[in-house]
């Protein structure tokens, strides 16, 4: 069993996994009709700009390209300066500090770790604030790493699933939530 903590610093100690991961990651969004990334871009779009964004497991921070300064960027290998290297279970942000948390695509690769992750992003939105998860609907359908469970898991950490926001779309699976 893994981890956020010891999934952290897997990566720290061998980067090349991590930057494996995204070279394949780049290779085969090319081939996709709905990319993620792109598809929360324009959900985030429709909220206030005075909403910080944290981006949760960011990778290569398309989030930050698009938003620039209002993006919070972590993931367990910083590949620029605006992306900071944390186990997303302990980010360095003040509770109740950001408007929207996305996890795009970050959850499913990180074994048992992931309602750890919820947890922290529940910390870091306010009464209001909005969760947006996109995930492999193949991940989510066959119970992979637990992912089955993640719609109570974000119910639990005290969110309401926005019925309008959680969908199946290509491979992905959709999850839009708010703080209560």
């Amino acid at each position: 069993m893994s981890n956020s903590g010891t999934n952290h610093q897997k990566f720290l100690k061998n980067p090349e996994t991590w930057h494996e991961y995204h070279r394949l990651y780049r290779e085969e969004r090319v081939k996709w009709s709905i990319v993620p990334y792109e598809h929360w871009i324009k959900r985030i779009k429709k909220f206030s700009d005075s909403y910080l964004i944290g981006d949760f497991g960011c990778g290569e921070a398309m989030l930050a390209d698009k938003f620039g300064n209002r993006v919070q960027s972590f993931d367990a290998v910083s590949h620029d300066s605006r992306v900071i290297s944390s186990n997303i279970a302990k980010v360095p942000v003040k509770d109740g500090d950001l408007g929207i948390i996305v996890f795009c695509q970050s959850l499913m690769g990180i074994a048992t770790a992931w309602p750890e992750y919820i947890k922290e992003a529940s910390r870091c939105l306010p009464k209001g604030g909005i969760l947006l998860i996109a995930e492999s609907a193949k991940a989510i359908r066959e119970n992979d790493r637990n992912l089955g469970s993640i719609r109570e898991v974000v119910k639990e950490n005290g969110f309401e699933l926005i019925p309008e926001g959680c969908y199946d779309e290509y491979k992905f699976t959709f999850i839009e939530a708010r703080k209560l």
